[in-house]
This record gives C-alpha cells, structure tokens and sequence, in this order.
C-alpha cells in the first residue's frame, strides 16, 4: 500500500507541475522605411520622396509553459506610405492660398509644389518655344488637364484653377527636370 499512496503522489506531482503558466506572445515585426525615389534635379531641384516601405512581419506567439495554453498571436506589420507626383506631395507643397500666384522661373531646374486656392490663377514665366508646359505626371499630358499649350503665349502662361483638385504639370522636352503640382483646395 506504501508503494500505490508514494505512486499516486508521483503521479499527483507530475500532473502539478505539467500545468505550468502559459507563455505570452512575441512582439509584433517594425514597418520599413520608404527608400529616396531619386536626388535632385539639375543639381538644383527638390528631392522626390520614395513610397513608404512593406510593413513588417508580426512576430510569432510565444511558446506556452509546460502544459499550458498556447503563446499569443504575434503583432501587426506597419503600414506603408504614399507616392509622390512629379516630386511632390501635399505635405510638401508651399501653400501660397489667398490670392493668384506666380512660380518660379520656368527654366531647367524647375520643381515646384504649391497650394492656391480656388478661382485662383497661376502663372509661369519663361520661354515656352524651349520649355512647353504641360498638364499631367511626367511624360503623359493629360488632354482634360486646365493647364495646356493653348495657354502659353509670349514669355508667360496664366491658367485659372476654379475647382478643388491636384494638377501636376511637367515642360514636355525636358520632363523630370522640370515639373511640379498644383494643388487647389
């Protein structure tokens, strides 16, 4: 009988310690940094910032303790960023609301990202035989853009922007050297 009652705390001790703390989840993976989409156009120009980068992996549960539950789930990956339009982005763009405006020097290098507001008007000085002002993201004009050929006679082009929206424009020869946003809130 000394043997079954020492036999059943043995086995009463190792059912005890079986039931150990469950473990806690891993940590969650870090979202990655957006890499620089090009340098400075002409020498001169702003820098284009690169999309955000792939959010990272979540990090695996955590084995539980011996015997117990399972680890918890792992964390979420991070999230991404966004993409630039012809160099620029609303975040960087200067805001010049209140009243018309006119860009810098329509010449090489030329990046300009700007806010005006509605009813406002744009205008760019330059030589537009060398440099034609186009809308649209470098090199595809948009034909509904408001900015267009039609605009530009002499050494200047003024287009009047009388609704909300984003209107990148670019000099057709000579792209990504000379390009920009408006953006009309």
């Amino acid at each position: 009988m000394k043997f079954q009652i020492f036999g059943l705390v043995l086995a009463m001790t190792a059912l005890v310690s079986a039931c150990g703390d469950s473990g806690s989840g891993g940590a969650g993976g870090t979202g990655g940094t957006g890499a620089s989409a090009g340098g400075p156009e002409g020498g001169g120009g702003q820098t284009q910032g690169g999309e955000g980068g792939l959010g990272g992996d979540g990090g695996s549960g955590a084995q539980g303790g011996q015997g117990g539950a399972a680890g918890g789930a792992g964390g979420d990956g991070g999230a991404g960023g966004g993409a630039a339009v012809n160099g620029c982005t609303l975040a960087s763009a200067e805001d010049l609301t209140g009243g018309d405006v006119t860009l810098d020097m329509w010449t090489i290098p030329h990046a300009q990202c700007v806010i005006v507001s509605v009813g406002s008007s744009v205008t760019w000085t330059g030589n537009f035989t060398f440099h034609p002002l186009a809308g649209g993201v470098t090199p595809v004009s948009d034909p509904t853009s408001p900015i267009t050929g039609s605009d530009q006679s002499g050494a200047s082009a003024t287009v009047a922007f009388e609704e909300v929206g984003e209107y990148p424009y670019f000099c057709t020869v000579h792209g990504g050297s000379m390009q920009g946003v408006i953006y009309v809130q």
